[in-house]
């Protein structure tokens, strides 16, 4: 929950908020889309983020 906090204080949109829930589902395929997408700062952000919060447990 505190992850979505940070999302949503750091993006204002709470769609990108909710992907951080659960990053080891989701993360992979984000951070692919915006790969294509040209995305490369944003992708960079969630992929060091879903490192931090997976970091308890491995994925």
């Amino acid at each position: 929950m505190n992850a979505k906090i940070m999302a949503m204080r750091k993006n204002k949109d709470p769609k990108k908020a909710r992907v951080f829930i659960f990053p080891f589902l989701s993360l992979r395929i984000i951070l692919q889309a915006e790969i294509k997408l040209k995305n490369i700062k944003s992708a960079r952000n969630k992929y060091l983020l879903g490192l931090v919060l997976n970091s308890r447990n491995d994925m």
